[in-house]
C-alpha cells in the first residue's frame, strides 16, 4: 500500500509555510492539504487594509503554492479524527488517511449570540472581505462592534471609502487592555478626527430590522442607524472537530514546546503536530496549559517548523529528521520570549495585538533586540532535544 504521506488540515498561512518547509528540507513524499474554504492559502492581514480599501485585488493576498506539488482538497470541512487508524473524516462523508498529520485549522470569529438581520456578519475570510467591500460606498452606514485592532482597521477603511461609520467599544477607550490608557486615548482621537462616530463605555444590546438591518440598540437606550454591521469580538480556536479523538483540547489544541499535539494523558500523539491559531503552547511565564499565540508571525514560524517535523513520522532519513528537530526548536525558542504575561496585566511595552485574534506578540523592533536571546535558546534547546529524542515518547 502506498504511503499516504503528510496531511495538513487547514489551508492557511501555517499550512503553506509547513508544506514549503517540508519540501525545502528534503521531504519528497505526498502532501495533501484539506481546507474548509474553496481558496488556496492566502494572507489575511491585507484583507482589512489594502483589499477592503480597494487598493488591491485577488490574487494579491494569495500565498505562493504553485511549486509545492500539493494535492488540494478545498471546500471540504473536516468533522473528526481517528488516531487508531490514522484517518481524517470529512463533512461530505469522505476520509483521508495519513502517516504524518499537521493540524492548522486556525480560529473562527466569535459570532453574535442571536440570529441577526441580514448584512450583519464577522470578518475573517476572503469571502467576508469581498462581501463587506461590495457594500462599502459613500453614504453607506457601517456599524462596527468592537474597537480592537480589527475593528479599528475596518472603521478606517470604511471611512476612506466615504461610508458613515459608528464604532462601539465596551471599554473606555479603544485598545485600552492591549496598549493602555494613553495609547487608547490617542487612538480614540484619531478615529474621531477621521469622522468615525466612536461610542465607548457602551455595548450593542440588539440589532434592529427584520428583512434588512436598520440599526442597533445600545446599552442605556440609545439607537444608532446602520445598513451593515461587523462583529469584531475576538476568535475561538477551530478545535471542535477534534472532540473524541483522544487529543487534549482545552481552549485550543494543547501542544508541547516542539509543537507536538498532546493526548489527554499529556503524552505526544505519534506523528501529529500543530501550528497556528488552533494551538495552545507552553510558555515559561504562563500558568496552566499555555497560551494561544494568535498572530501572523507565530503562524509563519510555527508552520515552518511543523512541516519537516511531521515528515519524521513518514520514515524520512536522519538528515531530514535533524532538520525537523532544529526547525521545531528554533520556532519555540523564538516564540517563547515573544508573548510576555505583561500583556494580560495591561502593562504597556513593545507589544501589539493581532488584528484578527487579539493575541499579543513583540513588535518587529523588539524581535530584533531579542535575537541574541533567541539564538542562545536555540543552542540550549538543540542539545536537550538530541538527548530526549533518543528515548521513545511515553505511551507509544
Amino acid at each position: 500500500m502506498n504511503d499516504p504521506g503528510i496531511v495538513v488540515v487547514g489551508a492557511s498561512l501555517a499550512a503553506q509555510r509547513a508544506c514549503a518547509a517540508a519540501r525545502r528540507l528534503g521531504y519528497q513524499g505526498r502532501l495533501t492539504v484539506i481546507g474548509a474554504e474553496p481558496h488556496q492559502p492566502y494572507d489575511r492581514p491585507p484583507l482589512s487594509k489594502e483589499f477592503l480599501a480597494g487598493r488591491s485585488e485577488p490574487p494579491a493576498p494569495r500565498l505562493p503554492v504553485d511549486d509545492l506539488n500539493v494535492r488540494w482538497l478545498l471546500g471540504r470541512p473536516v468533522v473528526g479524527l481517528t488516531l487508531a487508524d490514522r484517518t481524517v473524516h470529512l463533512a461530505d462523508g469522505g476520509s483521508v488517511p495519513f502517516t504524518g498529520l499537521i493540524i492548522a485549522t486556525g480560529a473562527a470569529p466569535n459570532s453574535w449570540p442571536e440570529a441577526p438581520p441580514p448584512n450583519v456578519g464577522t470578518f475573517r475570510t476572503l469571502d467576508d472581505a469581498r462581501s463587506l467591500r461590495s457594500r462599502l460606498r459613500a453614504g453607506n452606514r457601517l456599524l462596527v462592534v468592537g474597537a480592537g485592532f480589527l475593528g479599528g482597521e475596518l472603521a478606517a477603511a470604511a471611512r476612506g471609502l466615504g461610508s458613515q461609520v459608528t464604532l462601539v467599544e465596551a471599554q473606555a477607550q479603544p485598545l485600552r487592555r492591549a496598549l493602555g490608557l494613553a495609547a487608547g486615548t490617542f487612538m480614540a482621537a484619531l478615529h474621531r478626527r477621521a469622522g468615525v462616530d466612536l461610542r465607548t463605555g457602551t455595548r450593542v444590546e440588539t440589532f434592529t430590522g427584520e428583512r434588512h438591518l436598520t440599526g442597533a440598540d445600545l446599552a442605556g437606550g440609545t439607537w444608532v442607524p446602520a445598513d451593515s454591521a461587523v462583529v469584531a469580538l475576538g476568535v475561538t480556536p477551530n478545535a471542535e472537530w477534534l472532540a473524541g479523538s483522544g487529543l487534549w483540547v482545552e481552549g485550543g489544541l494543547v501542544c508541547d514546546e516542539h509543537g507536538r499535539a498532546l493526548l489527554t494523558d499529556a503524552t505526544p500523539a505519534r506523528g501529529v503536530v500543530a501550528a497556528g491559531d488552533v494551538t495552545r503552547w507552553p510558555h515559561p511565564w504562563a500558568d496552566g496549559n499555555g497560551i494561544v499565540r494568535g498572530h501572523w508571525t507565530s503562524c509563519n514560524r510555527a508552520g515552518r517548523g511543523r512541516g519537516p517535523h511531521a515528515a519524521t513520522s513518514t520514515g524520512q532519513d536522519e538528515t531530514l529528521i535533524g532538520n525537523a528537530r532544529r526547525a521545531s526548536i528554533r520556532d519555540w525558542a523564538r516564540a517563547s520570549c515573544c508573548v510576555p504575561c505583561a500583556a494580560t496585566s495591561g502593562r504597556a511595552g513593545p507589544l501589539r495585538r493581532s488584528a484578527h485574534s487579539g493575541q499579543t506578540e513583540c513588535g518587529r523592533d523588539a524581535h530584533a533586540q531579542c535575537d541574541d536571546q533567541h539564538d542562545a535558546g536555540e543552542r540550549a534547546a538543540d542539545g536537550g532535544c538530541r538527548e530526549a529524542s533518543r528515548e521513545p515518547a511515553r505511551g507509544h
